[in-house]
């Protein structure tokens, strides 16, 4: 298995698609979110 940082994740509960999973996306949208914040945070 590959390395993720966030490992149950869900790609499409309601078709139950991709659930309690780890996803690349997942990540990606994680990391982006939080990169996001530290730059508004530090921009106080």
């Amino acid at each position: 298995m590959a390395d993720f940082f966030l490992m149950h994740s869900v790609g499409s509960l309601p078709q139950k698609s991709e659930v309690d999973v780890p996803l690349t996306y997942a990540d990606y949208y994680f990391i982006e979110a939080n990169m996001r914040y530290k730059k508004w945070y530090l921009s106080k």
